[in-house]
């Protein structure tokens, strides 16, 4: 891992996610988003706007990114960042928050692939199938520990006004935009430009060729959207046991710091039960959480659900960006990471909806969904990855 910080783009991207992960709002985010005139179904319904945004925008920033370089679709992603959020600050209403959440998406989709083919293209070209999972944990690890800081000041930031900790967080965000300006450009030289049409043929070749990559997608965007609707539904699960609202925040950073250190277990525990079982144990530990979530209301079942939701999908990210670029080439990187973003973004724009609407039904009918979903995936990914990779004969 220490080799790693030697690499200038990976020290500096894991700076940012820190950075853009140290939102204090997590923990108040229901009741901020109550009192400007949301319910449940309104609050996973921004969730879909954002993938739709990002779903619209994916496949053109991926080709951005590999014409105009890394860089400038970060500082571009990380500048809409900034404004989406403060937007969100200042809204009451659907139709203001559905803006701040276009913004959003938006800004996901220049960062998406863009970010993930800087960080496999700066590592050195003979280590970058082993150092690619550690650099996407250490990444992963980074975010986490941003997030676990926010959480465990947010909830007493907004025990008096929700509004605080949006405001409070814009200048973490802000941060993230000036330290993107210390990132270089890494992409492979080419001999002469390359046009959209041609780019956008190598993406395609690629994806045909590796139609498991395609899957992979879906199943990431799936199974993120199952997991991130934790941070919605702790608050509910916490209310339900009588837990103070003051221990929302420390409670969920607990879970967050496990998070972090499951992150960085990834490569181990690859190590031991390869790629393709890792995966789906990442599913598997949260649908059995969010079960437990379902049929249980004690203080300590609610707890450890959260805890399980939150730190058993933690390895998932790092392990499936790893192999989503050993499944691609480096001359269309970001097109063919954006374009499966593209493909997997459907998943993650149905899901929120029918997550948002089962909330409305009450916490049992969410978590007990969620819960048998992500158990599928887990089935589904074992599989999926475990698919022969025929990207290097292209």
């Amino acid at each position: 891992m220490l080799e790693l910080l030697y690499v200038q783009n990976i020290r500096w991207l894991a700076v940012i996610r820190f950075l853009t992960n140290l939102s204090f709002y997590s923990t108040v985010m229901v009741a901020f988003q109550t009192q400007r005139g949301l319910d449940y179904t309104g609050m996973f319904a921004m969730e879909s706007i954002i993938s739709a945004a990002a779903f619209m925008f994916e496949v053109p920033t991926g080709v951005w990114g590999d014409r105009m370089g890394f860089r400038r679709l970060l500082l571009v992603g990380q500048g809409l960042g900034f404004l989406s959020l403060a937007v969100y600050c200042v809204s009451y209403g659907f139709w203001p928050f559905a803006l701040a959440s276009v913004l959003c998406g938006v800004g996901i989709a220049c960062l998406s692939g863009v970010e993930s083919a800087m960080v496999y293209e700066s590592l050195p070209c003979g280590g970058r199938e082993r150092l690619a999972g550690p650099a996407f944990s250490l990444l992963q690890g980074a975010g986490s520990a941003g997030f676990f800081l926010g959480l465990a000041t947010g909830s007493f930031m907004g025990a008096g006004d929700p509004a605080i900790p949006f405001y409070a967080s814009l200048i973490p965000y802000g941060l993230a935009f000036a330290v993107t300006f210390l990132l270089v450009d890494v992409q492979a030289p080419r001999e002469r430009p390359v046009g959209v049409a041609q780019l956008l043929h190598q993406a395609v070749t690629v994806i045909r060729a590796e139609p498991g990559a395609a899957g992979l997608s879906l199943f990431g965007s799936a199974a993120f959207a199952l997991v991130n609707a934790i941070y919605w539904y702790n608050q509910t699960a916490f209310a339900a046991a009588g837990i103070p609202v003051a221990w929302f925040g420390p409670l969920t950073a607990v879970a967050v710091g496990l998070g972090a250190l499951a992150a960085f277990a990834a490569p181990s525990a690859e190590r031991h039960l390869g790629r393709p079982a890792a995966l789906a144990v990442s599913c598997f530990i949260p649908g059995a959480a969010y079960l437990l979530m379902a049929y249980g209301g004690t203080s300590p079942i609610a707890v450890l659900a959260v805890v399980g939701v939150v730190a058993g999908g933690a390895w998932r990210s790092p392990l499936l960006e790893a192999e989503l670029n050993r499944r691609v080439t480096d001359h269309a990187r970001a097109t063919t990471l954006s374009a499966l973003s593209f493909v997997g973004t459907l998943a993650g724009m149905a899901l929120n909806l029918v997550v948002g609407w089962l909330g409305d039904q009450g916490l049992a009918a969410a978590a007990g969904s969620m819960g048998a979903a992500l158990l599928a995936l887990g089935l589904s990914v074992f599989f999926l990855a475990r698919a022969r990779v025929r990207t290097q004969s292209l």
